[in-house]
């Protein structure tokens, strides 16, 4: 596939069908030192550890590296890590240093929900959400997050 977007999400796809690292590399090769480097390098780890190779954290430790060095993948690395479920502690160390970096960040306020809601942390992840939704109320992932949230603070006994 041509471009980073194309070649990133060809590598999300074949890691959904359990594709091993070396399949992935095929796709992410160009990118890892690329403008999306820390995402490349997640994607690898992710398919690490859906394996069970060892070598899973070198990845990961790669792409929070690349994300501390070039601040501007943070919220990617951020989005990927909570859309996969994977690694919630170094996500949620990224999604602090960006919050200082970017605060209207809609994509960083539902990866935060995500990760609040998660943990437990309904009432703050309540606020995240409302945050999302409020810098773009028409966008239905975020609607879905609140709407969950809310539901499930309502069912929480005081």
């Amino acid at each position: 596939p041509a471009g980073t977007d194309a070649r990133l999400l060809a590598a999300e796809l074949a890691l959904v069908h359990d594709a091993p690292p070396d399949e992935l590399y095929h796709f992410l090769g160009r990118e890892l030192y690329g403008p999306r480097g820390a995402c490349a390098f997640a994607l690898l780890a992710l398919g690490a550890s859906r394996q069970g190779w060892r070598n899973a954290d070198v990845f990961l430790e790669r792409a929070v590296a690349m994300a501390r060095a070039r601040p501007e993948q943070g919220i990617d690395l951020v989005w990927l890590l909570t859309r996969w479920a994977a690694w919630p502690d170094q996500a949620w160390e990224l999604s602090q240093s960006a919050r200082a970096l970017w605060p209207s960040s809609s994509r960083l306020a539902w990866a935060r929900a995500v990760l609040l809601a998660r943990s437990g942390e309904l009432g703050q992840a309540a606020m995240e959400a409302v945050y999302a939704l409020s810098r773009r109320p028409y966008n239905p992932r975020y609607r879905t997050l609140f709407d969950q949230v809310s539901r499930l603070l309502r069912a929480t006994p005081d």
